[in-house]
């Protein structure tokens, strides 16, 4: 069981902390069940907040309940092929990071992007639960991953994880440039273009996964 551990579950080289340690892929499980199961309970596409919520947001005050409406808003879907397509993607992420930075670290990740994904929808729609879908935060994790991927040490990866990355990242690059609505491969990455969730979620993975790099530099 130990070596099937450092094979499957554990990076190479990682020294094992609570905060690193992948639980057998159980926040990427639970990431997935929670996308399927609100939309499941509450349905309303990208805007079922509105049910628990007012839409009026006063900007003027400070209102805990704006913010876990803007949370919950990028927990949204379209519909149901929508919401599996999000936990495809987001089943790519999980099954390379979580292995890679632990449960824990893959949790606050999440919950991080999708504050930083529904706050982009608020500053430049002027709205906290008009809904961002969950596809952001998608992109976050891919810009965190293709770095994390490319960028890392050789000496920091066994032939398992570069098989393993390599199949995500060739995965969720490729999903960018499918064209849903044509049913076709675009010449350039149509869905990252797409919103301002997806391309701003791509920027805010970039930016994490590099202020990491430089504050372990520093460190």
């Amino acid at each position: 069981m130990r070596f099937a551990d450092k094979i499957f579950f554990q990076n190479k080289g990682k020294k094992l902390t609570p905060f690193n340690r992948n639980y057998f892929f159980f926040g990427t499980v639970l990431v997935i069940l929670v996308n399927i199961g609100l939309f499941a309970a509450l349905g309303l596409g990208e805007n079922w907040s509105y049910r628990l919520y007012s839409p009026e947001i006063a900007w003027e005050d400070f209102v805990p309940l704006n913010l876990l409406a803007a949370l919950t808003s990028s927990f949204g879907h379209l519909d149901w092929s929508h919401v599996l397509m999000n936990a495809f993607a987001f089943l790519g992420c999980g099954l390379y990071l979580e292995r890679r930075i632990g449960t824990l670290k893959l949790l606050t990740l999440t919950l991080f992007f999708a504050f930083f994904s529904a706050g982009m929808l608020a500053v430049v729609y002027n709205q906290a639960d008009g809904g961002v879908g969950y596809s952001g935060v998608n992109y976050a994790f891919i810009g965190y991953i293709v770095l994390d991927y490319l960028i890392s040490l050789p000496t920091e990866r066994g032939k398992f994880q570069v098989l393993y990355g390599g199949a995500a990242v060739l995965c969720l690059v490729l999903g960018s440039f499918v064209d849903s609505a044509a049913a076709s491969i675009a010449a350039y990455p149509v869905n990252l273009m797409y919103n301002v969730a997806h391309y701003s979620g791509l920027f805010a993975g970039v930016a994490t996964w590099l202020f990491e790099k430089v504050i372990k530099r520093l460190a």
